[in-house]
């Protein structure tokens, strides 16, 4: 084993807590929320309609255009 292989203990608790709490929150929290905009609610829109989720026999997922 390397040593760029090996998972120091913080790096496994790291991950460990990535997975309960998801990804770190890049803005700042405290801030309010801005409203999403027309022009955002219609591209969210459009990639949502656009594309279905397909699940293969092996529980594999992947997206492909509807």
């Amino acid at each position: 084993m390397h040593d760029a292989d090996k998972v120091t203990r913080g790096r496994a608790i790291t991950d460990k807590l990535a997975k309960i709490l998801g990804p770190a929150q890049v803005g700042n929290y405290v801030e309010p929320r801005r409203p999403v905009t027309e022009a955002q609610q219609a591209s969210s829109e459009q990639i949502r309609t656009g594309y279905r989720r397909v699940v293969a026999p092996d529980g594999t997922v992947r997206l492909e255009r509807a």
